[in-house]
């Protein structure tokens, strides 16, 4: 038989709100807050990253990364947690993830430098859309005048739409040939 515990009235220790809650939560340390929100925006502010109780770009980050790896619940568990990908140990507590890599820069996102590992402080960067577009693995690498590119990267370079030139190479043009305009007639 489940016991029955007394409710008794406290006050929120965010906001001063009196409500009810169970004894048995007060006692084991819970049942501080009068709400969700409170008991969410309390701690965000431990340290320092919360405006107005929404959590700042850099937080949230972090929270969505470790939701990535360690939520099987979350859409993108399987590219993440789901074929290995982990947060390192250091990287549990939001402090150690900031005292790392800064506060997260606009026009930026969190990326890993090689995709077959997970996130720790020498694989991780804050990088614009451009690098990391050109950090994912369904990226075609090719070789033109001896150096290597990624095949949408070459294309602007050339001035040529990338659908065009990957149709160039995979039909053997010469690599003279890739940024010549066809002449329709």
């Amino acid at each position: 038989m489940k016991p029955i515990y007394k409710r008794i009235q406290t006050q929120c220790q965010r906001c001063g709100t009196p409500f009810e809650t169970s004894e048995n939560r007060v006692a084991e340390g819970r049942g501080k807050f009068c709400s969700k929100s409170c008991g969410t925006a309390t701690q965000h502010t431990k340290h320092g990253h919360a405006k107005n109780a929404t959590p700042t770009k850099t937080y949230s980050t972090w929270v969505a990364m470790r939701q990535r790896c360690e939520n099987p619940q979350h859409a993108s568990y399987a590219q993440y947690g789901g074929r290995g990908i982990t947060v390192s140990s250091e990287w549990q507590t939001f402090e150690a993830f900031l005292a790392d890599m800064g506060e997260k820069p606009n026009n930026t996102s969190l990326d890993r430098i090689d995709n077959s590992k997970g996130y720790f402080k020498l694989n991780c960067r804050w990088a614009t859309r451009h690098e990391q577009q050109a950090n994912i693995s369904s990226n075609v690498h090719i070789t033109y005048q001896g150096k290597p590119f990624i095949i949408a990267t070459l294309a602007r370079h050339l001035g040529v739409n990338w659908m065009t030139l990957k149709y160039r190479i995979n039909a053997n043009w010469p690599e003279e040939k890739w940024n010549k305009p066809t002449i329709k007639t």
